[in-house]
């Protein structure tokens, strides 16, 4: 921990600071350093004696300062320091807690960007993503944001392949299901889809980042304290920027569990337990639970339901143990058509 002080010591002053940066480009000599500075032979000896003492620099025989290994490793780990100090503000309000180390320490890749500073601009840029996107677009939501819709059955129809994770808990307002109720064709769109491999949905028990981004651009935001996501974060078409983001896409969708292995899973849990397929039906038809309310926290933490409603995957497990009336095998990847076009058994 000393020899960490140390280091960030060093690195605290400017004009050190500034010697390195300039040398990282260039070996220079004193002189030249001091010129570059605007600060005298004298004091730029000190820094520099400082900096060999460091082992940040090293002199060469031709009186050239190069940096040394650890001083070119040095610089190259404050790029991360010089993004989250640069958005202070930012990272003051959002936490990367649950990130990834070593996403955290790659964060210095996502430098050069634009910052979505209020939510129409940030839902622009989300927008301008699906619309844009020809051949991929992958998602990483704590919820379907609705305003997207429309967008994204636009983006299957082009036949761009779609990757989504979700949370197990997420739950549909009522009113966007009546919203979809009313609208089959979207219902057909994406089961089509699915039936054509072009899309893949997963599910984990949380989401530790909003993520969308296609073969041109990404958006990442990070979450609030509570865990919460006010979808405030940062969009870039650049290179290293676009590969974080789907390297951390990557790391969730292989953390990741298929939709339907757990609605299958979760279907057949379900429909040998009587008091259990009970109280998804009153819940589903909003009446009161007489009998077994015990068994809620239990499908609580199975997915089934969050604060007295049900989940999309308890909507998808109930509908089918409502409608399932033969021993015929289950397409469990058809769940918008059984929750949201055919009539529940």
């Amino acid at each position: 921990m000393e020899r960490l002080g140390d280091l960030y010591f060093e690195l605290s002053n400017e004009d050190r600071l500034n010697i390195l940066t300039i040398i990282e480009e260039t070996p220079m000599k004193l002189t030249g350093l001091s010129k570059e500075l605007g600060i005298t032979n004298q004091e730029c000896s000190r820094h520099l004696t400082r900096l060999l003492e460091a082992e940040l620099t090293r002199k060469g025989s031709d009186g050239l300062y190069h940096l040394t290994p650890f001083g070119e490793l040095s610089l190259r780990m404050r790029v991360g320091q010089l993004f989250t100090v640069k958005h202070r503000e930012y990272f003051n309000t959002h936490t990367l807690k649950r990130l990834p180390q070593e996403f955290v320490v790659r964060i210095g890749e996502l430098g050069d960007c634009i910052r979505t500073t209020n939510i129409t601009l940030a839902f622009f840029y989300v927008e301008k993503v699906i619309r844009e996107a020809r051949e991929y677009l992958w998602e990483m939501t704590d919820q379907y944001l609705v305003n997207t819709f429309s967008l994204r059955n636009e983006a299957l129809r082009r036949e761009v392949k779609l990757k989504s994770i979700n949370s197990r808990d997420l739950v549909f307002p009522k009113q966007v299901r009546e919203w979809y109720r009313a609208q089959p064709e979207l219902v057909e769109v994406g089961d089509k889809a699915r039936s054509a491999g072009i899309i893949e949905e997963r599910l984990l028990d949380g989401t530790d980042v909003f993520l969308c981004m296609s073969e041109k651009e990404g958006i990442v935001a990070f979450p609030l304290p509570d865990g919460g996501f006010d979808y405030l974060g940062f969009t870039s078409t650049e290179g290293k920027f676009h590969k974080w983001c789907g390297d951390l896409f990557d790391f969730y969708w292989r953390k990741a569990r298929s939709r339907a292995s757990i609605v299958e899973e979760l279907y057949d849990w379900v429909k040998g337990r009587p008091k259990a397929v009970d109280v998804l039906k009153h819940i589903a038809t909003e009446k009161d639970i007489i009998i077994g309310d015990e068994i809620i926290p239990e499908l609580e933490s199975k997915g089934l339901v969050e604060s007295g409603v049900l989940t999309l995957v308890g909507e998808i497990v109930y509908s089918w143990v409502a409608k399932k009336s033969s021993d015929r095998p289950i397409d469990f990847s058809r769940y918008w058509t059984v929750v949201y076009k055919e009539k529940k058994g």
